[in-house]
């Protein structure tokens, strides 16, 4: 609790006879890095990432991460398929709204018996809409 309660956390050590019990330890400090049983060599390690939390700094350098600091991700997505409608469109039909609401009401309630039971029925109307 001590080691989260300063506002830094770029490193921390976790000292310990006890390997699992440093590595429980180890995950619960908020730490961009924690060592178990050693200090801050990570840094020379350019694949682990170098970064901390809270008012350590802001992302990371090093491995993977670092890497990502360095790109702008972006998606395109194409329709190939400009015939064939998706659910989602709208204006919706009613029968795409009483889709929604079955998959809204089943797959929230956290019955899988009661969602394999109404599986066939939403498969069908998702075909239905789909082929309008």
């Amino acid at each position: 609790r001590l080691a989260n309660d300063s506002d830094f956390g770029l490193t921390a050590s976790v000292w310990t006879k006890d390997l699992s019990k440093g590595k429980r330890v180890a995950e619960k400090i908020l730490a961009g890095t924690v060592c178990v049983n050693e200090v801050l060599y990570t840094h020379g390690i350019g694949q682990t990432p170098w970064g901390g939390f809270k008012q350590s700094g802001y992302g990371r350098t090093h491995g993977k991460y670092g890497l990502l600091e360095l790109v702008a991700p972006q998606h395109i997505h194409v329709n190939h398929f400009l015939l064939t409608p998706n659910a989602w469109w709208m204006p919706y039909s009613s029968n795409a709204v009483e889709t929604f609401r079955g998959f809204a009401k089943h797959f929230a309630s956290g019955s899988l018996r009661q969602t394999a039971k109404l599986m066939p029925q939403l498969l069908k109307r998702i075909k239905e809409l789909r082929s309008k």
